[in-house]
């Protein structure tokens, strides 16, 4: 079936899922017979009770039924049991049940575990709180906090202090009785249609286009924070490299691989590479501690600008600690080295990138059982390192634009 209007779409999956009028008048009727005949069990929380039964009433209005919240109050205490009579009776006494909601039966005074907000309190009041879990928790006094808010600096009273809840709890009741404006609904309303304009969501209300939406009172004061880090955008990456060296050890990338899983033949879980950016040599040191990187620091220099005939003018590497100690400082110094640290987070394009195949631990992660079914490298591939001293094997840059590929492929050396 297809249908060219929204409307006619919803239509469809309505008569698909709920069925037709006669089907859901007789669905209708069984909730209704389930609803008078439901009871508290013994056993069973308040708030277990409670989702249980508004879970049965938001079904009922879910196939057409209107319910006003007088009726949803009233039948809610009415199947209390007997144990709540007293409660009962003060709510019965003290509230409007007509201007009562099901959410200021939960809790009708503000509650808080944090005793540095108060401005004020009295520290005379002393009694317990029956929670929705049954427990009860002793008060340690009653004052008036202070709070900053989007619009501003806000005092609550009557605000019971209760070291044991690690949650603060507002009573939105009691703040409407003080002269307030509950508009937290209208941006409940907001998130509920995925942060859509108020306009729309007048305009819907209006047309009575969506049922038991109410009439959408906008917060002009306020910002969702979800809409405003929707709306920031990140500056587009550069498109080429902004400085190239053009000589030879004129800048040196260096970067410091490990801890292996496996250690080589000689003990060694490190290594350290050097790459020139000019030529693409690649030099590469293994260590068995990190704490070795700076003498072969050193020792790299003093062969390089041997061999060269030049010296080295920049060094760039990460943010490691061994990069940043005060000893490879002051050797930079003496030396003249100009280092350049690059904070990972801050890498868009760079232009020398230092790979290591990780590969076989994805594929371990993946399925162990698989993977050592379809090794087919030698013990040989565990020391690598010793194959590239020795000339066995030589690392190749290869660029990420020509690496036709996904991550889960063999990347090459």
């Amino acid at each position: 079936m297809r249908a060219s209007k929204a409307k006619e779409a919803w239509d469809i999956l309505q008569q698909e899922f709920q069925g037709d009028k006669r089907t859901r008048s007789i669905k209708l009727q069984a909730l209704r017979r389930e609803l008078e005949n439901m009871k508290m069990k013994e056993n069973e929380t308040l708030n277990d009770f409670s989702s249980r039964f508004m879970g049965l009433v938001n079904q009922m209005k879910s196939y057409g039924e209107e319910i006003s919240d007088k009726r949803i109050v009233e039948k809610l205490l009415i199947t209390l049991p007997d144990k709540f009579n007293p409660i009962v009776a003060v709510i019965e006494e003290t509230k409007d049940l007509s201007l009562l909601s099901v959410q200021e039966l939960g809790y009708t005074n503000h509650m808080t575990g944090n005793k540095n907000i108060f401005l004020d309190m009295d520290t005379n009041i002393n009694s317990q709180v029956k929670m929705g879990h049954g427990d009860l928790v002793n008060v340690k006094g009653k004052g008036t906090i202070v709070i900053q808010t989007k619009v501003g600096t806000k005092y609550i009273r009557d605000v019971l202090l209760i070291p044991a809840l690690e949650q603060n709890l507002l009573s939105v009741g009691q703040l409407v009785e003080h002269g307030m404006e509950d508009v937290e609904e209208a941006w409940l309303w907001h998130r509920r249609f995925g942060h859509l304009n108020f306009n729309s969501l007048k305009m819907l209300c209006q047309r009575k286009m969506v049922q038991g939406l109410p009439n959408i009172i906008e917060e002009k004061n306020e910002v969702c924070d979800g809409c405003a880090l929707g709306k920031h955008h990140r500056q587009s990456f550069p498109k080429g490299v902004a400085w190239r060296a053009k000589k030879v050890l004129e800048l040196i990338h260096t970067d410091i691989c490990g801890p292996m899983s496996t250690p080589s033949q000689g003990n060694n879980k490190y290594f350290v590479l050097f790459i020139d950016d000019f030529t693409r040599m690649i030099w590469v040191f293994f260590m068995m501690q990190k704490s070795e990187v700076f003498s072969i620091l050193k020792k790299f220099k003093s062969f390089v600008e041997k061999q060269g005939g030049c010296y080295i003018k920049t060094l760039r590497s990460d943010r490691g600690m061994k990069y940043t100690s005060s000893q490879f400082g002051n050797f930079c110094e003496d030396e003249g080295l100009r280092r350049i640290l690059e904070d990972i987070k801050e890498k868009q394009n760079e232009a020398t990138y230092l790979l290591c195949d990780n590969n076989s631990a994805i594929a371990i992660a993946k399925n162990y059982v698989f993977h050592s079914r379809t090794r087919h490298i030698a013990v040989k591939y565990h020391f690598i390192k010793e194959a590239i001293s020795d000339d066995e094997v030589q690392l190749m840059y290869c660029k990420s634009e020509e690496q036709i590929a996904d991550i889960f492929t063999k990347a090459c050396l």
